[in-house]
C-alpha cells in the first residue's frame, strides 16, 4: 500500500470491494457446513486412464446415509467472471466444468458452485451418459493434439459457438486486445483469416467448446455478489 491518504483510501476501496465476496462465501459456507469426502477419479475412456481427486467437497449433513444430505463442491476464483456486458466469460468455467464432466462420469450427482468476484456461478449436475461421451470427445481431441496444434482458440471458439464474433474475439479491435495476442496462437496463425483457413478449425472448435457452451446455457445459474449478499440479508431480516 502508498503511504498516507494514498494509502488510506485504496485500502477503503479493497475492503469494500471485497466485503461481499468474503459475506458470499461465508454464507454459502454456512448452507453447506459440514466437510464430504473427497472423490476419487479413475476412469478408463477409450483407452486412456483418467486418475486424479475431486477436492473441496461440502455436505448440509454430517451423515453419509442421510436421505436429505446434499453433497455439493465450493470453489473460488480471483478474477471476474463476467464481461463488461454482463455476459459469462466461458474460458474461466472451464476447471469446473471439466470437475463437474468427472463427477457425473463417475455416478454421482453433484452441484457445484463456484464464488467470483463478482458472481456465483451455480451449477447443475450433469448427466452421467452425457458426461461419458463429452469426455470420451475431448480425449480424442486431447489424443490428436499430441500430434500436431489444433486449429483452434478458447475465446475465438467460444465465441464461433455461441453465436458471436469469432473474428472480432481472434483479432481484437479498437481498444480490445485479440487472442491473437498470444504469442504461441499468433506464431501459428497470424490473424483469424489464418486460423479460419484451416480445413477443420470449425468441427475442431465446436467438438471442443460447443459443450462447454451448450452447458453454459443450459446448466449453469449466475447471480451477482452483491444481488446475492441483498437476498441473504432479507432473508435473515425476515426470520
Amino acid at each position: 500500500m502508498p503511504v498516507g491518504l494514498i494509502g488510506e483510501l485504496w485500502q477503503q476501496q479493497l475492503v469494500a470491494s471485497l466485503t461481499p465476496v468474503r459475506t458470499a462465501w461465508l454464507e454459502l459456507c454456512q448452507q453447506f457446513p459440514y466437510p464430504a469426502d473427497k472423490l476419487a477419479v479413475n476412469l478408463l475412456i477409450d483407452e486412456i486412464q483418467l486418475e486424479g481427486w475431486l477436492e473441496q467437497m461440502h455436505s448440509n449433513t454430517p451423515t453419509q446415509g442421510d436421505q436429505d444430505r446434499e453433497v455439493v463442491s465450493l470453489s473460488q476464483i480471483s478474477s471476474k467472471i463476467t464481461n463488461k456486458k454482463g455476459e459469462v466469460r466461458g474460458e474461466k468455467l472451464i476447471d469446473s466444468w471439466l470437475r463437474q464432466l468427472a463427477a457425473a462420469a463417475l455416478g454421482h450427482k453433484v452441484t457445484g458452485f463456484l464464488l467470483a468476484r463478482d458472481a456465483i456461478i451455480s451449477m447443475q449436475p450433469i448427466a452421467q451418459a452425457s458426461a461419458l461421451e463429452t469426455l470420451n470427445n475431448l480425449l480424442a481431441c486431447w489424443r490428436a493434439g499430441m500430434d500436431r496444434p489444433l486449429p483452434t482458440a478458447c475465446k475465438t471458439a467460444l465465441a464461433l459457438a455461441q453465436d458471436g464474433n469469432p473474428r472480432a474475439v481472434y483479432d481484437g479491435g479498437f481498444q480490445m486486445s485479440g487472442e491473437v495476442d498470444e504469442p504461441c496462437l499468433a506464431r501459428l496463425w497470424p490473424d483469424f483469416s489464418a486460423l479460419s483457413a484451416e480445413a477443420d478449425w470449425q468441427d475442431c472448435s465446436e467438438t471442443l467448446y460447443g459443450p462447454l457452451a451448450g452447458w453454459i446455457k443450459t446448466q449453469i445459474d449466475v447471480t451477482l455478489i452483491n444481488d446475492f449478499v441483498a437476498s441473504s440479508n432479507d432473508a435473515e431480516d425476515a426470520v
